[in-house]
């Protein structure tokens, strides 16, 4: 390789749990990514509380371990005062750098001066960024490290490191791939509560689909990502750190996938003799069918593993039988007690995943007698308690029902490798530090008086709504069909149709939106189109991603608001966006009832649009897929329907129930809300759009519709 370009990135490993820390360090991470108790990703993973994380920081600095403590979840707003509190404690503990997701949180950091100069802001790939815009706004707003989407190719990473040089770049190299982009997966939530964003993700694209009639599959689980062959080309690209995804995994997968990729980057002027080590390294390593991910293409073939969802693990024999709690398996491999097994029946497409606290030997000549002349423990010497075992017949203890039968497969997930290290983080003395009090919000209004509703109180939902709306469309030529609405704004997707045929409309009562998925290859397209409308005169913008607002920076007399797709939970995040110009900023789809009661609590009503009807992009992702049609229909195992679109690059997946507050605006009017936005941005046909809106616009809405987390409890 060349040396001027073989500068070593650093290798940051996951950790989960106490175990993982230790195998990381031990595996030679430059640096460990692991999450407090709240306000993670992984929450579901064992994740680490206040006196662990002190310790945790002096064990990794004895070890020269960098510690980078995630904080990558939306923010509700009354969890901002507990929050609050725990920033301070961790400017305490004084981690290397925090990685995060809400620009609420941000603003927070910055605006009350909480962290040190030494602990670094850490954009999480959750921030959803896809182009150089989105960095370089990042990079202004003093962020240090920008974690870009995994389904960038190595080709735009390089692209957006040539155009932001001065930022440090992490990618993920190694380990399970999301179906949806990083930040807009509602699909979770929508199907309960369970938030993605919120990192309690119900893993809904590992769920089996029926398509195209009785066809079945896992339609949205994507193969786990291994970049070994690859990781020469992405060390001479310049990025800065490599990231191996898996706080949900075993110590045991943490210690070999590390080792393997500090091997590999610790001999890269001898690549090939060194991948052929690293490779057998990771023989071990229980995953998914592998694929180098997004690197190579922006729509990579058979990225997609329709016919199996979970991690199966190695071949290592298969089931005899399971009777009187005794499982009997036949090996051709070694088994180890404490290992963790999966046995899949192939004929019933299920799976049992059991651990191996206790293992008995048991020779073929052995199990040969008792198939033919019934068995008894105590009356067969040559059965004997084992550690391990290799090539025989053996026996597991197991208490309750196990749904195998014989031929089952078995698999080996996890070996005893895991109980190498202590599951058990030392103790520290914690010292009381004094907490500055949550500051007060200061509300700032930018709200038009044009558009300003003196609200009300209105105990009768059925009495008639006031209020602007505000209208998104994807085509100009709709328009007219807006009619109904007495008080209405009117926003624009600013694509080739409505920028081409500009001057057939009124274009300066036209707020003009931008997709908030606009990826690195295509950035020369957003930066012409931009400066397209800014030249027309226009004034008005929706700014639906950091993109749009940093090309918009330094423009005077705008008009901004900003989209659904910020996900606005609280009032910090409105702050941020009204320090930046923007006037007025849409409530997240997935927010509750709750959520929105909380922020009008706090003065911010004015500040608020509430979305009130919207066909919601449940997954939206860059991989193609291989069964289903241009547009298809798949549904659930419990009959839930959905509609599967190819866009393009883009795949998107919608729920056949649009979402809809329509008959609930008499309500938000009695919390203080008076802005509502209606989103037909994926509403392509002039005569569904006109539907929609003759419904809407009497304050109606189609017979099946679902009112999404608006009445539930955001998890």
């Amino acid at each position: 390789m060349n040396d001027k370009k073989n500068r070593v990135p650093e290798l940051l490993s996951p950790v989960g749990k106490a175990e993982n820390l230790y195998a990381a360090v031990e595996a030679g991470a430059d640096s460990v990514y692991l999450g407090y108790q709240k306000f993670n990703a992984r929450g579901k993973a064992g994740n680490f509380n206040i006196s662990e994380l002190y310790s945790i920081r002096d064990i990794l600095k004895k070890s020269n371990v960098k510690m980078f403590v995630v904080l990558n979840t939306l923010i509700k707003e009354r969890e901002l005062t507990t929050l609050f509190d725990f920033l301070q404690l961790l400017n305490d503990i004084s981690p290397d750098g925090v990685i995060i997701q809400d620009l609420g949180m941000l603003n927070l950091i910055q605006k009350q001066g909480i962290f040190s100069k030494k602990i670094e802001i850490h954009a999480s790939t959750q921030m959803s960024t896809f182009n150089r815009f989105s960095v370089k706004a990042l990079q202004d707003l003093g962020v240090k490290r920008v974690v870009p989407d995994r389904h960038l190719t190595l080709e735009e990473i390089i692209s957006i490191k040539k155009g932001v040089p001065k930022i440090e770049i992490e990618t993920f190299i190694h380990g399970a791939m999301c179906y949806a982009l990083s930040g807009s997966c509602y699909f979770s939530s929508y199907l309960g509560g369970l938030s993605a964003n919120r990192g309690l993700c119900a893993q809904v694209c590992r769920r089996k689909f029926r398509f195209q009639g009785d066809k079945e599959g896992y339609l949205y689980s994507l193969t786990d990502m291994n970049t070994i062959d690859i990781l020469d080309k992405i060390v001479e690209a310049g990025i800065d750190a490599l990231k191996i995804e898996g706080r949900m995994k075993s110590a045991e997968f943490v210690y070999q996938v590390t080792r393997a990729y500090r091997y590999l980057l610790d001999n890269l002027n001898n690549f090939e003799e060194a991948k052929g080590v690293a490779l057998e390294i990771l023989n071990s390593v229980v995953s998914r069918r592998e694929s180098y991910g997004f690197y190579t293409s922006s729509s990579p073939e058979n990225i997609t593993e329709p016919f199996q969802s979970g991690v199966y693990g190695n071949s290592i024999g298969k089931v005899k039988e399971f009777k009187n709690g005794l499982l009997t398996l036949e090996l051709t491999d070694n088994l180890e007690k404490n290992s963790r097994i999966r046995i899949h029946s192939p004929q019933k497409d299920t799976t049992s995943t059991i651990k191996v606290k206790e293992l008995i030997s048991l020779d073929k000549s052995s199990f040969e007698l008792r198939e033919k002349n019934g068995f008894h423990e105590n009356q067969h010497k040559k059965n004997r308690e084992t550690e391990s075992t290799n090539g025989k017949f053996v026996k597991i203890p197991h208490d309750g029902d196990l749904n195998v039968e014989k031929g089952d497969l078995v698999y080996i997930l996890e070996t005893a490798l895991s109980k190498k290290w202590s599951s058990k983080i030392p103790d520290f003395e914690l010292k009381k530090i004094k907490l500055k009090p949550f500051p007060q919000p200061i509300v700032k209004n930018h709200s038009s008086n044009q558009n300003k509703v003196n609200p009300r109180k209105r105990d009768d939902e059925n009495s008639k709504t006031f209020g602007v709306f505000y209208i998104k469309l994807s085509d100009f030529r709709y328009i007219p069909l807006t009619s109904g609405f007495q008080k209405k704004e009117i926003i624009l997707i600013a694509n080739d149709k409505n920028l081409e045929n500009i001057n057939k409309y009124d274009w300066k009562l036209v707020w003009f939106s931008f997709p908030a998925t606009i990826f690195e290859k295509n950035w020369r397209d957003l930066e012409h189109k931009m400066n397209f409308l800014l030249k027309m005169g226009v004034k008005k913008f929706e700014i639906t991603s950091l993109a749009t607002l940093e090309l918009l920076k330094n423009i005077t007399g705008l008009s901004l608001i900003s989209g659904p797709q910020i996900n606005i939970l609280n009032h910090q995040t409105i702050n941020f966006f009204n320090s930046k110009g923007v006037k007025e900023s849409v409530f997240s789809y997935e927010g509750t009832s709750d959520e929105l009661t909380d922020i009008s609590k706090k003065g911010f009503s004015d500040s608020l649009i509430v979305p009130v009807f919207a066909k919601i992009r449940l997954f939206v992702s860059r991989a193609p897929h291989p069964l289903l049609k241009k547009e298809d229909f798949v549904s659930s195992q419990r009959g839930e329907k959905f509609i599967f679109r190819q866009n393009g690059e883009i795949s998107e997946t919608f729920s056949t129930k649009d979402f809809s507050l329509m008959r609930k605006i008499s309500k938000l009017n009695s919390m203080g809300f008076s802005k509502f936005y209606i989103d037909l941005e994926h509403i392509t046909t002039k005569i569904d759009c006109e539907t929609n809106l003759k419904l809407l616009s009497k304050e109606k809405e189609p017979k099946e519709s679902s009112t999404f987390n608006f009445f539930l409890d955001l998890k």
